[in-house]
């Protein structure tokens, strides 16, 4: 198991998929294999993701890295077949809420998901090869997607065969477009450029000495792990008041993933240090001709030299040198992500139910819950 020092990951079962019955095929499509285990390989399922046009975070390794740290979901899979060539993929987690089935697209539910299809047709036929696993269940179902690049082909083709859909809550991702042969002072704006000169203005005034390290191989971010993750709650519960990485199975996810790309070597981690002390960090992931920005945060002790603003420029000048062609900063539109030509795509929660009735019923529920959410606070502070 990897680890880095200082770094704890708890145990869980291995492999995830154990012991789940096996759901009949009575109503599935032709060439559809429903099942607790898969058909086909992992490599044939990355290669399916990969040329679909799937984000790092619905590819095989955070899927499993998300799999690992939550294994309490029971797994479905839903392979499409056609001429000895998988053509459509899903891979399902479900259990039992009440009297109703909770599913959801396995892989971080944070980030960008994807409909792993080549075509219309198997599209289509995938959307009735989860329906038909859903159904073989027996009980009134909820489908969960993560944030799904709604304008994307396959993501329409594929909602578009339910009859019962809602979108949730909306956000954009954000793409920095890095034109060949373009200079870096046409990917930055002047802003950006100023506000950088003047934080290593204020560096040097202050004597105090600057480093940017680009590190990449297993050991070198087994080794900064720690200071990755003491800045990341640091900084979140300094902006929010709470940390996602205090929850363990966010923590094991988090760790694990990094690590897991690390080992396949895709890792270009930036470090910042001011006199010898991480003061911000950009863990970036390359895949193919795209700079994916995981996570990026500034120590909170070192915000007064704009840390993060001289570690974000040095991404996109690294990129730039490198022949990247996008740099992709993930969900949320932050200033700093806008420095340069930007492309937005939007994104949507999705939920899909199993019928208008299933709908009605949770969609009450919920709001019961949200109803009730302040009288039980209430009870609860004054039992203490």
């Amino acid at each position: 198991m990897l680890h880095g020092p200082n770094i704890q990951l708890p145990e869980v079962p291995s492999p995830v998929c154990k012991n789940y019955r096996q759901v009949e095929q009575q109503r599935a499509p032709a060439g559809a294999s429903i099942g607790d285990q898969p058909n086909w390989s992992r490599e044939e399922h990355e290669r399916l993701r990969m040329e679909s046009g799937a984000p790092l975070s619905a590819r095989t390794t955070a899927i499993e890295a998300w799999c690992q740290a939550n294994p309490v979901w029971k797994t479905l899979y839903v392979e499409i077949g056609e001429n000895d060539a998988l053509v459509a993929l899903a891979l399902l987690g479900y259990r039992a809420r009440f009297a109703c089935i909770e599913a959801l697209l396995l892989g971080p539910q944070d980030e960008p998901g994807w409909i792993a299809g080549r075509s219309t047709s198997s599209v289509q036929r995938l959307a009735a090869g989860v329906r038909a696993a859903l159904e073989s269940l027996e009980r009134p179902w909820l489908l969960r997607l993560p944030n799904m690049p709604i304008l994307r082909a396959p993501v329409h083709q594929f909602l578009a065969q339910f009859a019962h859909v809602r979108l949730g809550s909306k956000c954009h991702g954000v793409r920095l477009l890095l034109a060949p042969g373009a200079p870096l002072r046409s990917v930055t704006t002047r802003n950006t450029r100023a506000a950088v000169a003047k934080a290593r203005n204020r560096i040097a005034r202050d004597r105090r000495r600057l480093e940017l390290d680009w590190l990449g191989t297993l050991q070198e971010v087994e080794t900064v792990l720690p200071d990755l993750v003491r800045i990341h709650k640091s900084r979140n519960i300094q902006l929010r008041g709470t940390s996602r990485l205090e929850d363990p199975a966010v923590y094991s996810e988090f760790t694990r993933r990094v690590l897991a790309h690390a080992e396949e070597g895709n890792v270009r981690l930036l470090v910042t240090r001011i006199d010898d002390q991480v003061a911000a960090f950009a863990l970036c992931v390359l895949d193919a001709r795209t700079l994916y920005v995981y996570a990026n945060l500034a120590a909170p002790e070192w915000l007064t030299y704009s840390a993060g603003t001289i570690t974000n420029h040095a991404v996109v000048a690294w990129a730039r040198a490198n022949e990247v062609d996008a740099v992709d900063w993930g969900l949320g539109v932050q200033r700093y992500k806008l420095s340069g030509p930007i492309a937005l795509e939007p994104h949507s929660r999705v939920e899909i139910y199993s019928s208008a009735g299933t709908e009605t019923a949770v969609l009450a529920a919920r709001s019961m819950r949200s109803a009730l959410r302040p009288f039980l606070s209430g009870a609860s502070h004054a039992m203490r």
